[in-house]
C-alpha cells in the first residue's frame, strides 16, 4: 500500500473503525450483492433505495458483537480484551453486517445464538440478507471470527475495485486487530509473510 493511502487509512479507520466510514453502507451492499451473484438467484434481499435512504444506522447496519454487550455470553468471550480493544472489535469491518429489514433494539444485544435465529425466532440472521445468512452459519462469534471476516471483506474490496491493499499482515494492521492472537502459517499456499489466525 502506498504511503499516502496508508495515511488516509490510519486517519479514517484505525481510531473509530469502519462503522464511521461514509462508504460503509455502499460497501456492505456491494458485498451482499456479490453473495447474491454467487448464490445464482435473482431474489433481492436488500433494496439499495431503502437501505441508503434510512438514516438510522441501527436499522440498516448491525454490530454482531453488540455495542452494549451486557450479557454473560458476550462478556465471557470479550472481557479478556481492554476497553479500547473491545471498542475496536465492535466497530471493526468484520463485525458489521447489512440488515435486510430493521430489527428492534432488544435484538441488538442478544447472544449470538439468539441473533442467528431459529424456527421460533424468524427475525434472526438466517432469515435476513445474504451476508446475514453467511454469519448464521458460524457456530460462535469471537474476536477470531471478526478478524477472519474483516480480512475476507478486504480481499473482496481488492477484487471488486481492482486495487491492492497488501498482504494478510497489512490487512490485519488496517483493521487495527494486531492484538487478536494469530500465528505464522507454515502452509505453502499462503503468500510470503501471510499469517493464519490462532484459535487457541
Amino acid at each position: 500500500m502506498e504511503k499516502d493511502t496508508w495515511k488516509y487509512v490510519e486517519k479514517n479507520f484505525r481510531g473509530g473503525g469502519f462503522y464511521e466510514w461514509s462508504g460503509i453502507k455502499y460497501f456492505l451492499y456491494e458485498y451482499d450483492l456479490s453473495l447474491r451473484e454467487q448464490s445464482k438467484t435473482y431474489r433481492e434481499k436488500i433494496s439499495w433505495e431503502e437501505f441508503s435512504e434510512d438514516m438510522r444506522d441501527h436499522n440498516t447496519v448491525e454490530h454482531i458483537y453488540p455495542q452494549k454487550p451486557m450479557k454473560p455470553c458476550w462478556k465471557d468471550k470479550y472481557n479478556k480484551f481492554s476497553a479500547k480493544e473491545r471498542k475496536v472489535l465492535r466497530h471493526s469491518l468484520g463485525n458489521l453486517v447489512p440488515l435486510s429489514r430493521p430489527k428492534n433494539s432488544s435484538f441488538q444485544n442478544k447472544c449470538f445464538e439468539d441473533k442467528k435465529g431459529n424456527e421460533k425466532n424468524k427475525v434472526g440472521f438466517r432469515y435476513g440478507s445474504y451476508a446475514e445468512n453467511e454469519i448464521a452459519m458460524k457456530s460462535q462469534w469471537t474476536a477470531v471470527e471478526i478478524l477472519e471476516r474483516g480480512v475476507r471483506l478486504l480481499d473482496f474490496m481488492e477484487k471488486r475495485w481492482g486495487f491492492s491493499i497488501g498482504d494478510y499482515d497489512q490487512k490485519v494492521r488496517i483493521l487495527g486487530l494486531e492484538f487478536v492472537g494469530y500465528e505464522k502459517s507454515a502452509s505453502p499456499k499462503r503468500s510470503r509473510g501471510q499469517r493464519t489466525v490462532n484459535k487457541n
